[in-house]
């Protein structure tokens, strides 16, 4: 049984990774509370209650949820968010804690413990949590989604209506007027700055555009955003103005069309949750809007200094428009009422210098995800393609004796890979601790599982330094030690690529996410038919002399790349063609998130 110790672990660790969201719902179920198992909810009383420990609150107030079975049932699983009353709004407010067994926060929207969910599958009868409310947005409920088991679930459960402070009006009452002439980009550079996207483009091969020009103490902006074909009519544009490149805090304008309606609304990012202002707050006026040719636009005149500057509930939130400021660009899907959903992914781009609203120049955007992103892509090439390719090798091909450069082929291509996965995880851990400025409180497990596996992957080499030489007695210490952390280490990369799949920052399509579960279960079960193919052979099948002598000196003391293969299994055919089908499906699943990074959803 020995021989079976590693594939096992293996085994186990890949087979857990295809255990989708047992231990808790996706960040893809906080805008529609439905957890991704492809059932439709059950249309039967739900035999479960939701009950709070009051009905109304404050700021910073504390209530507490529970969650019951009734008539002595039991749940796997739950989701349960705080939302604006009778509102198709889908922002979570507040915050939970106390979260006790079987439960745990997520961050939906990127704001911190905004939401409960499950930690586990086992059978639960009740869960209690406490939640912390926000800052006055008026009147809030709760909203539960409770799993009885994989196919048979409840959406749509609420508690009832929670009155709080009064919040700030969501829609304007001033007057909006009608835009009838398209925004263009003549005099971009000249008598208006300007963003706009692809860059240099005019017309109506411009699918974003943003200018500004003062007039006396105002400034004049315009935004206009064309969606592409075929992608629907409920769309929102809107320009940020921030302290850094980063949302939060920031004053953001936008105009939005929902069911041939257009709204005009002015707001700040409350981290990241946008509060809506008053239009006298926000120090805006001549709102002009209109959808023609296929196009969201408006105009819109603000004031330098609003009167609400420094006599806001949050400081800085109204920007005073003498000073420069990064401007934010960024597009998305419109709610019913107008109300924003998120932003697209390749939104929102950020000036990289600030902007003097007084100097007329052309504006140039950057993603504010291109960081994050080269870190998804490097540690999928390093975690999805290349450390599975090099346990393989190690594995399943020392039985070719085929020399590289002097050496065993199968240990170049074990070595080469391993180092690239050291290299590639180190660069992405930078570019992601860079963007993040230090640790993230939003990423939940990924954050700790991606440190747990670099740190495995710079204790290889590490180990490498002090191994003690092919043949000596102790050699077998190094020999475990080395499978373990590195089955340990390709375990948790591939998880943590798992996890990573659904944090809202990246937005990937539930493709990519699905073709990953798909490649890590096949995985799992072509390692499971070769290991059971192996076993049958050593302990099954009568062994001929050549079988016991190989047996008997094992492959623990005599590791040397060059005469391993001298000491493992024949040659089996059917493992070299499952190692090429791995490597080629690694890839092409590598592929597919890089692509789903770099070209999603246009």
């Amino acid at each position: 049984m020995k021989t079976m110790k590693i594939p096992c672990l293996l085994v186990l660790i890949f087979v857990a990774a295809c255990n989708a969201f047992s231990t808790g719902a996706p960040l893809t179920a906080c805008t529609n509370m439905i957890p991704g198992h492809s059932v439709a909810s059950q249309t039967s009383t739900p035999p479960y209650t939701l009950t709070v420990s009051a009905s109304s609150y404050t700021a910073s107030s504390t209530l507490t949820l529970t969650i019951t079975a009734t008539s002595g049932g039991n749940f796997k699983g739950f989701f349960l968010q705080a939302r604006a009353a009778n509102s198709s709004n889908t922002v979570a407010y507040g915050e939970f804690f106390n979260a006790p067994a079987g439960a745990k926060t997520i961050a939906c929207n990127d704001l911190a413990n905004s939401a409960a969910t499950h930690a586990n599958s086992d059978q639960k009868t009740s869960i209690s949590i406490s939640w912390r409310a926000p800052s006055p947005v008026g009147n809030v409920q709760f909203f539960l989604t409770v799993v009885q088991q994989f196919t048979t679930l409840w959406t749509g459960i609420k508690s009832g209506i929670i009155t709080g402070p009064g919040a700030p009006p969501v829609t304007t009452s001033m007057p909006i007027n009608t835009l009838i002439e398209t925004i263009s980009t003549a005099g971009c550079g000249t008598t208006k700055g300007c963003y706009r996207t692809p860059a240099g483009c005019s017309g109506q091969n411009c699918q974003y555009i943003a200018t500004y020009a003062e007039s006396g103490n105002n400034v004049v902006f315009e935004l206009l955003y064309r969606p592409s074909l075929n992608t629907g009519v409920n769309w929102w544009v809107a320009l940020g103005i921030s302290d850094d490149t980063k949302m939060g805090n920031d004053t953001v304008f936008a105009c939005t069309r929902y069911d041939s309606k257009i709204y005009y609304k002015s707001f700040y990012n409350d981290r990241r949750t946008p509060k809506p202002l008053t239009s006298t707050r926000a120090g805006v006026s001549n709102v002009f809007v209109s959808y023609m040719e296929g196009a969201i636009q408006c105009r819109f005149t603000r004031a330098k200094v609003p009167s609400a500057v420094g006599n806001i509930d949050v400081p800085g939130a109204v920007k005073n428009l003498n000073n420069a400021h990064h401007f934010i660009f960024g597009f998305g899907n419109t709610l019913a009422g107008g109300n924003l959903n998120y932003h697209r992914i390749t939104t929102p781009k950020v000036s990289p210098q600030v902007v003097n609203t007084a100097q007329i120049r052309i504006v140039n955007g950057v993603s504010s995800k291109t960081l994050v992103k080269a870190h998804a892509a490097l540690m999928s090439i390093a975690w999805v393609w290349l450390a599975p390719l090099a346990v393989f090798s190690a594995r399943y091909m020392r039985a070719y004796k085929t020399d590289c450069v002097g050496t065993a082929a199968w240990f170049q291509i074990h070595r080469s890979s391993m180092i690239s996965v050291v290299i590639l995880s180190i660069a992405g851990f930078i570019l992601v601790w860079v963007h993040v400025q230090g640790w993230s409180t939003n990423a939940g497990n990924h954050a700790y599982t991606g440190t747990a596996t670099v740190v495995l992957s710079l204790i290889q080499p590490i180990m490498a330094l002090f191994r003690c030489h092919p043949g000596e007695d102790k050699r077998w210490i190094f020999n475990y030690a080395h499978r373990t952390v590195g089955l340990l280490a390709v375990g948790l990369g591939l998880g943590t690529v798992f996890l990573g799949m659904d944090l809202y920052l990246l937005d990937l399509p539930s493709f990519t996410t699905w073709m990953t579960v798909g490649y890590l279960c096949g995985l799992g079960l072509s390692v499971i038919i070769i290991e059971i193919g192996r076993y049958h052979k050593r302990n099954v099948a009568t062994p001929s002399n050549d079988d016991i002598q190989m047996q008997e000196k094992g492959d623990d003391k005599t590791d040397n790349p060059d005469v391993a293969a001298q000491n493992l299994p024949k040659k089996e055919s059917g493992e070299i063609y499952t190692y090429a089908i791995e490597t080629v499906v690694a890839l092409a699943t590598t592929a597919a998130i890089i692509a789903g990074l770099i070209i999603y959803p246009f």
